[in-house]
């Protein structure tokens, strides 16, 4: 796990030249059984999962943030972020974000207050982009504002990017567009019975390059994004009391309710009961 390092940033004479005013950031694990930080901070939050695995609500959504995933929070509103619920622990790199141009409508742009983590692979190129920005809050050079500011920049480029291509709005790339319109006919009918076969021919595109170019675009492999989707369907589902468990299951393509309660405590760390029974449903 990462060593615990902590930023913060006094105002700097040259933050008015720079686009974004970082208040702070760092390093941090949270352990196992620790309780949630969920503090109205009243700022952008950017978080890079480490390691381990980490567990982000906002509103009434539940979401696991895995090594490489991003997280985009707004602390205004409603949030908690903290270790999941049979993790070891979960270390992240994070970046707190004052104030800077159109970055709530970026958020907005981004989904993000629907979809908080921004799935994608632990890459060198984006750790540089957050250790880059909190080596910098650390300084009190000319040039630190810039350099915090560009990182941010960056991030926020690096979030909207993820999620195009998992949105497939990328649509002129050759094969972005048939992704996403593959997705969407997916997510439309998210209780069918969905095979790797099946999604290739939505794509037009044979099993295999399939399963490589979703890879490549979104991080994961289309059987793991599919189940990430139908329980996320299902923790929205449950708020519905009309509806039994077994039923909010079969709605999310589980035709059997125990692999709808494994799959959702593996993804959650609860029941789908426990959960509307934390929930207050």
């Amino acid at each position: 796990m990462l060593e615990e390092r902590l930023c913060l940033r006094a105002p700097h004479p040259l933050d008015a030249a720079v686009a974004y005013q970082v208040v702070g950031g760092g390093q941090r694990t949270a352990a196992p059984g620790a309780a949630p930080i969920t503090t109205r901070f009243h700022e952008h939050a950017f978080i890079l999962s480490m390691e381990g695995r980490g567990q982000v609500e906002v509103g009434d959504a539940v979401r696991l943030a895995e090594p490489g995933d991003m997280v985009w929070l707004n602390t205004s509103i409603r949030y908690a972020h903290g270790c999941a619920p049979g993790a070891a622990g979960w270390s992240y790199l994070w970046m707190g974000v004052g104030a800077g141009p159109g970055l709530d409508a970026a958020y907005q742009m981004a989904r993000a207050a629907e979809e908080p983590v921004f799935i994608g692979a632990l890459e060198p190129e984006v750790v540089a982009m957050f250790e880059r920005g909190i080596h910098a809050l650390r300084l009190s050079g000319p040039i630190s504002p810039a350099v915090i500011s560009a990182a941010v920049g960056d991030i926020i480029a690096e979030a909207l990017g993820r999620r195009a291509r998992r949105q497939g709005l990328f649509g002129t790339e050759q094969f972005g567009g048939r992704l996403g319109s593959a997705l969407e006919r997916i997510r439309a009918d998210i209780d069918w019975p969905w095979t790797i076969a099946d999604m290739a021919r939505l794509a037009t595109l044979s099993p295999s390059q399939y399963h490589r170019l979703f890879k490549q675009h979104f991080g994961s492999s289309p059987i793991t994004w599919l189940r990430h989707e139908r329980i996320s369907r299902a923790c929205r589902l449950l708020a519905d009391r009309s509806l039994s468990v077994a039923e909010v299951g079969r709605r999310c393509g589980y035709t059997d309710p125990y692999h709808f309660s494994r799959d959702f405590r593996r993804l959650i760390g609860s029941s789908p009961s426990r959960f509307r029974a934390d929930k207050g449903w």
